[in-house]
């Protein structure tokens, strides 16, 4: 009996040291996933670019969450698209990153597209990265050229903002893309995979899903908002009918303020051609 009882313990204190190391790991020690992409493109073929993604920062005014800066300051990327929810509550929790956009802008093409936490503040939160030099980009899209590749850059609204009005506007950008060029849609959330995947969109990007935040090792998410139980969207890549989708678990947490098995990340995308 008293062998038993140290057994059980035992077994409760590994669980817990277990526990904590993990959401340490998960809450506070960001990872930078580095992915590689091939697109056939002759027009650049031999060419390549990297792409930093970030997505579902999620500061708030007690958290700023500028460890970020930290990783990213080491890091070689050509242009950088941050796929929403960098606030969770409010405008001013952006304030303490925009010294550091401001000096990011100056040599580098800084994307930003909204997600669900900005729909009632995006007049303020578009300023606000306006204001450091981000392009904010709202079901449009812009075209620039990167190391010898020409880049159409899509950017669209929230899913949950589009379902309440319909996809013309998005439909209409989409209809007028080359596919000579490298097509790149921004999306916070990424349900729109399955409404474009007729459309020659190479390389979707988004978040929103936060990799299920809380999660068992070695399991796929559990649940994604907008999706529920066992998303067909959760993290990672997804490849159907020519176009390729990115989901980034993000770097924050919402609704219940903790991640587990599941730690944040910013990506480097590298695209070969």
């Amino acid at each position: 009996m008293i062998k038993l009882k140290k057994i059980i313990i035992g077994l409760i204190s590994v669980s817990f040291a277990v526990f904590c190391a993990s959401y340490f790991i998960s809450m506070r020690l960001l990872a930078v996933r580095k992915e590689n992409l091939s697109i056939k493109k002759h027009e650049f073929s031999g060419k390549s670019i990297k792409i930093l993604h970030i997505s579902d920062v999620h500061s708030k005014d007690k958290d700023n969450k500028l460890f970020i800066w930290d990783k990213i300051k080491k890091l070689s990327f050509d242009i950088v698209v941050i796929t929403g929810d960098f606030i969770a509550d409010k405008h001013t929790e952006i304030l303490p990153h925009l010294p550091f956009f401001r000096e990011l802008t100056k040599n580098t093409p800084v994307f930003y597209v909204f997600g669900n936490h900005e729909i009632c503040e995006e007049a303020e939160v578009g300023e606000a990265f306006k204001s450091a030099g981000v392009i904010v980009l709202k079901d449009e899209n812009i075209y620039l050229n990167i190391s010898g590749v020409r880049l159409n850059i899509i950017g669209i609204s929230d899913y949950y903002s589009i379902k309440q009005n319909d996809l013309e506007n998005i439909f209409d950008i989409l209809k007028n893309i080359d596919p000579n060029e490298f097509n790149i849609m921004l999306s916070h959330q990424p349900q729109i995979f399955k409404n474009i995947l007729s459309y020659d969109v190479d390389l979707i990007l988004a978040g929103h899903t936060h990799g299920g935040q809380v999660r068992f090792p070695l399991l796929p998410a559990l649940y994604a908002p907008g999706q529920g139980v066992l998303p067909k969207y959760g993290d990672g890549w997804y490849h159907e009918n020519g176009s390729n989708l990115y989901i980034s678990k993000g770097i924050g947490s919402t609704v219940f303020p903790i991640r587990l098995f599941n730690r944040p990340e910013i990506t480097i995308v590298e695209v070969k051609f």
